[in-house]
């Protein structure tokens, strides 16, 4: 019914198929939490991934991590005939109140394991208590994120 929030640093984040990372501000994990990130994804994780508040600094920075965790997996551009678009509902077009948003992934071993919008992916308009910033929205985020479940699940 709720979210668990778990350490990237602990071994708990091994007990999800599926977890979400999102936040806001410059970050840089530790050598632990990078070496968790790589295991979780190498053996079978999924992760879906935005920023809070479209928030550049923290795109920069996960930007940063991915390329130092990952070297050999690069963020690649998604396209619209990728199947995490069609498993339940068929994605047109990924817009954002304030434009077309382009979504990336990290592929491992021919599954998509990150999926990664700089834009917001959180349905912050059924969010209770959310600071309503002016970030960036995904206009069918929730058809998006039911998607991507689906594909966690299957993959």
């Amino acid at each position: 019914p709720r979210f668990a929030r778990l350490k990237l640093a602990t071994e708990e984040v091994f007990t999800s198929p599926l977890c979400i990372f999102t936040g806001e501000g410059d970050f840089t994990l530790s050598e632990n939490e990078r070496q968790n990130l790589k295991r979780y994804v190498m053996n079978g994780g999924f992760i879906i991934v935005s920023p809070g508040c479209s928030d550049a600094e923290w795109n920069k920075a996960f930007r940063r991590e991915l390329a130092a965790v990952f070297p050999a997996h690069p963020v690649e551009a998604l396209t619209l005939d990728h199947e995490i678009f069609s498993m339940v509902h068929k994605i047109t077009g990924v817009k954002s109140s304030r434009k077309e948003v382009q979504l990336y992934g990290i592929t491992v071993n021919d599954r998509l394991a990150i999926l990664y919008s700089p834009e917001g992916l959180n349905d912050s308009n059924n969010a209770k208590g959310c600071c309503c910033c002016g970030g960036s929205q995904i206009s069918d985020c929730a058809k998006i994120n039911v998607n991507a479940l689906v594909y966690a699940l299957v993959h």
